[in-house]
């Protein structure tokens, strides 16, 4: 994923999240790994791997709700994923969580 596409995402189909072409830059400059050889690997710096891509929905996500002291990191991104989603035609399914009653561990530890 380029720049450009993290800024067509975020300005034509999560338009009612509301964030600026300033702050999808900052998120996506700061989510970016070291490159090695800048040199040879040049490109490096427009495209961007999955888990940068991860760090940049954190980072858009913190930056969007930074006047929200009260939220967790965990809701204002899935409030970023809500409208990045409806933006598609598709929605957030909760998770469903299964608690074990018995664990298999050793309790002598």
């Amino acid at each position: 994923m380029e720049l450009d596409d993290c800024a067509k995402i975020f300005s034509r189909y999560a338009e009612g999240l509301g964030v600026s072409e300033d702050q999808v830059k900052w998120s996506f400059g700061m989510s970016k790994m070291t490159v090695h050889d800048e040199i040879k690997d040049n490109s490096k710096y427009t495209k961007m791997q999955f888990v940068e891509f991860l760090e940049f929905i954190g980072r858009l996500a913190h930056i969007k709700f930074k006047q929200n002291v009260d939220m967790k990191l965990e809701q204002k991104i899935e409030i970023v994923l809500d409208n990045v989603f409806a933006g598609f035609g598709l929605e957030l399914k909760e998770p469903n969580f299964v608690v074990e009653e018995h664990s298999e561990s050793d309790d002598d530890y």
